[in-house]
């Protein structure tokens, strides 16, 4: 593990603070807990109508 130095760990701390402060934030009621950008879902590609064997995905 790298040494960290005086500057890296105030950062670190303070983005631990930060994530802290955001799981402990009230969500209001219809609010979104997640928000996801660019999800992309894959289809495996298969081969064959009984037995499908996957060919690619």
């Amino acid at each position: 593990m790298a040494d960290l130095g005086k500057n890296d760990e105030a950062v670190a701390a303070a983005n631990e603070e930060a994530l802290v402060a955001a799981i402990e934030a009230p969500v209001g009621r219809g609010e979104p807990i997640l928000q996801v950008r660019g999800l992309k879902k894959h289809f495996p590609l298969t081969q064959g109508v009984l037995f499908k064997k996957q060919v690619g995905a």
